[in-house]
C-alpha cells in the first residue's frame, strides 16, 4: 500500500514539476510599447511589443500578430547599444526572427540590425 501511495505522490509531483520547468518569457521593459518611425517609406506603419506578442502594421494597413517565443540579449560593453534578438512565430508555428539594436542614450531608440540607417521611437504611453 505504501508503494502505491508513494508512486501516486511521485507522479503528481512530476506532473506539477514538469509544468514549472517551462521557461518564462520575460520581455525587457524598454522594448514594451508601440514603435514608429519618421522614415517616409514607413509612414503609417508601426510595430508593437507586448509581454507576449509582436504586432506589425504594414503599409497596406494590415495588422499581423505573432507570438514571441524567445528573446536573446547580446551586449558588448564597447558599443552604445544592446542587441535583442526577438524570436516569434505565426499562428501555424512558422518561426521568424528580428534583430534590433536598442540605444538607451539616444532617448531609447531602436534600429533594425538590417536597416540601421533610420530609427524607431516609442510612442508616448498615453497614446496607446
Amino acid at each position: 500500500m505504501k508503494g502505491k501511495v508513494f508512486l501516486v505522490g511521485f507522479i503528481i509531483l512530476a506532473l506539477l514539476g514538469g509544468n514549472s520547468c517551462k521557461k518564462e518569457l520575460i520581455v525587457p521593459n524598454e522594448l514594451l510599447g508601440v514603435w514608429e518611425t519618421s522614415e517616409p517609406k514607413y509612414e503609417g506603419c508601426y510595430f508593437e511589443i507586448t509581454s507576449e506578442d509582436i504586432i506589425f502594421k504594414d503599409i497596406e494597413e494590415d495588422i499581423n500578430f505573432y507570438k514571441i517565443t524567445e528573446i536573446e540579449t547580446e551586449q558588448n560593453l564597447d558599443e552604445d547599444f544592446i542587441t535583442y534578438v526577438i524570436k516569434y512565430a505565426d499562428l501555424e508555428g512558422l518561426p521568424f526572427e528580428l534583430s534590433v539594436q536598442y540605444f538607451p542614450k539616444e532617448e531609447g531608440t531602436i534600429r533594425f540590425k538590417h536597416q540601421n540607417h533610420f530609427f524607431w521611437v516609442k510612442r508616448e504611453a498615453d497614446s496607446y
